[in-house]
């Protein structure tokens, strides 16, 4: 056995649902079946709010780093067989909640928020990962919106454009996508738009751009 971590997690689907907030108590003991020994996940510091994020494969590990606050730290770990990315850091139950949410929505990855408390919960069966497959845009021009640790600016992007927003990666950063197109003209009235709101939006040679997913439903 080793030392005492999170007893239980309850995971979330994409749905808009409130995280199971869990607590701390029982022990690990299921070692992953992977070639690099990974550690047993740990339960919550003092004060402190976890999200735990399931990723089975490096390349939903790479995408839940890319997505998450800057700020964050993120381990990955083993849980009952299972690998999950441990962000830590956060210090409300409702900022862990808003990412963990996020997350769900850009992925459909499963998260759960841990902190300490009386109740337990029992573990579910794991939940299915979306596969992830990034694809590079071709010729154009791509309206980004820096989204600046406020996922929530996702809402408000949609609601200004009247479509659906995607998540991309440019120069190794991710973004929201707001608009793709090979007319120039478009691209700048759409980014007049969003600066207007107040947006940190620019136009970019959409050759350089990632796409991670195509909606974004925060």
């Amino acid at each position: 056995m080793v030392n005492s971590a999170v007893s239980a997690f309850q995971f979330k689907r994409p749905e808009r649902t409130i995280f199971c907030l869990l607590s701390l108590g029982l022990t690990f003991g299921v070692q992953p079946p992977l070639k690099a020994q990974l550690t047993d996940c740990q339960g919550p510091a003092t004060g402190e709010y976890l999200l735990f994020v399931q990723t089975p494969t490096p390349d939903s590990q790479l995408l839940a780093r890319r997505i998450l606050p800057s700020a964050a730290t993120t381990t990955v770990c083993s849980y009952q067989g299972n690998t999950f990315a441990r962000i830590g850091g956060f210090r409300s139950a409702q900022d862990a909640d808003k990412w963990g949410r996020f997350v769900s929505a850009l992925t459909e990855l499963a998260t759960a928020v841990v902190e300490p408390a009386t109740a337990t919960t029992a573990m579910p069966p794991s939940s299915p990962v979306a596969a992830y497959n990034p694809q590079p845009l071709g010729a154009g021009y791509a309206v980004l919106v820096d989204y600046l640790d406020r996922p929530q600016i996702a809402a408000q992007v949609r609601q200004a454009i009247g479509r659906e927003v995607g998540l991309a990666s440019y120069l190794s950063r991710p973004y929201l996508l707001a608009l793709y197109s090979s007319d120039r003209d478009s691209a700048n009235t759409t980014l007049r738009q969003l600066s207007a709101l107040g947006l940190s939006a620019l136009v970019v040679d959409s050759t350089q751009v990632i796409l991670l997913t195509p909606s974004v439903r925060y």
